[in-house]
């Protein structure tokens, strides 16, 4: 299955994080499972000790935006967060 989605957001906007963060081959795979399901997403390197990429989806300008695509990124079974954008 999906990790859970997050909605990412910051000075920048908001956007989608479909699953957890992940080595780069898994967030490849997931990445690919979610295009499948036709929605355009992109990969992002996360800092911290170990690296990690993580999926995102979108660019909003209101939380309300995001939190609707994180819905119906749900209903496709694909859990997310609405994240600040760093």
């Amino acid at each position: 299955g999906f990790g859970e989605a997050v909605v990412l957001g910051g000075g920048e906007g908001l956007t989608v994080r479909v699953g957890d963060p992940a080595p780069l081959r898994i967030a490849v795979q997931l990445g690919e499972r979610v295009r499948a399901k036709g929605h355009a997403v992109r990969l992002a390197a996360q800092s911290g000790e170990a690296v990690a990429t993580v999926v995102r989806h979108g660019n909003f300008a209101s939380r309300a935006e995001a939190d609707a695509k994180a819905d119906e990124l749900a209903r496709l079974g694909l859990p997310s967060h609405v994240v600040q954008v760093r």
